[in-house]
């Protein structure tokens, strides 16, 4: 995949911020989220970011979990339900707990 090459100096910090905390976790790696503060729309950026992280982090664990066994995260997964209509990952995790 090709990248733009872009001079840190013309971008704003939180976008910089963001693309390093993205890159991170497109290779499953959890260990960065958005920490500076903001203001604006770019601390709503910075709120979506980590909210994205945040999510990540849950289902990392819940598959680790599953992956040794310990199926104690099924009545969270069928409290939360759907979280859009089109959802299918809860449901899929529901149907992982109940299969095993």
């Amino acid at each position: 995949m090709l990248r733009r090459q872009w001079k840190e100096s013309s971008i704003p910090a939180p976008v910089n911020e963001i693309m390093a905390t993205l890159r991170k976790m497109a290779v499953n790696d959890l260990s960065q989220k958005m920490d500076k503060e903001y203001s604006g729309i770019w601390n709503d950026l910075k709120q979506d970011a980590n909210e994205v992280h945040q999510r990540l982090t849950n289902i990392h664990r819940t598959v680790y979990k599953v992956s040794n066994g310990d199926l104690s995260d099924l009545e969270f997964y069928k409290k939360v339900g759907r979280r859009c209509e089109s959802d299918e990952l809860v449901p899929g995790f529901i149907r992982m707990h109940e299969a095993r």
